[in-house]
């Protein structure tokens, strides 16, 4: 942890990010979208999902958080995120690789009741603890997923709360 470096967004001090950083982010809402693009860091709220909220930025078929390939481990851990149309927390399948996944205690809310993927991993070792999605349809013919595991091999999901339209998992 770098001490005493203050950033307005998170995205800005994921960019700024060293190799092995821990982020943490105070309470507040924060309107912005981020990848997570610097290997091996932890990123977690200080006062909880509760407190901590990621608003994301309107438009379509956006995503709150996503996380590339190569990127070592990294851990999300104690935030709301909010208001995305397609990809609450997302790791795509091409971002599996060299990249293992920790999403924990988040809270995820889809805008206007739409949800394409809550929460997806796709790298081996990943773990998806102790979050609340609420699920949604896709569209009135598709249903979503709430949580999902993409060609990933010894992934713990465990402890999750997934409610809402149809309470898809």
């Amino acid at each position: 942890t770098t001490q005493g470096t203050w950033f307005n967004t998170i995205q800005a001090a994921v960019d700024a990010a060293a190799d092995g950083n821990v982020i943490e982010v105070g309470p507040g809402t924060y309107n912005e979208a981020v990848i997570i693009n610097k290997p091996n860091l932890t990123i977690r709220s200080t006062a909880g999902a509760a407190t901590t909220i990621i608003d994301v930025p309107d438009g379509t078929l956006t995503t709150g958080v996503k996380v590339l390939a190569n990127m070592g481990v990294v851990t999300f851990n104690g935030f709301t995120v909010k208001d995305f149309t397609e990809g609450g927390i997302i790791q795509g399948m091409a971002s599996g690789t060299g990249t293992i996944f920790h999403v924990l205690n988040n809270v995820l809310l889809p805008f206007d009741g739409y949800l394409r993927n809550g929460i997806q991993v796709s790298g081996d070792g990943s773990t998806v603890v102790g979050n609340t999605i609420t699920s949604a349809y896709l569209t009135s013919d598709w249903a979503s997923t709430a949580i999902g595991v993409v060609d990933a091999n010894n992934v713990i999901v465990s402890g999750n709360t997934i409610s809402g339209e149809g309470d898809y998992g």
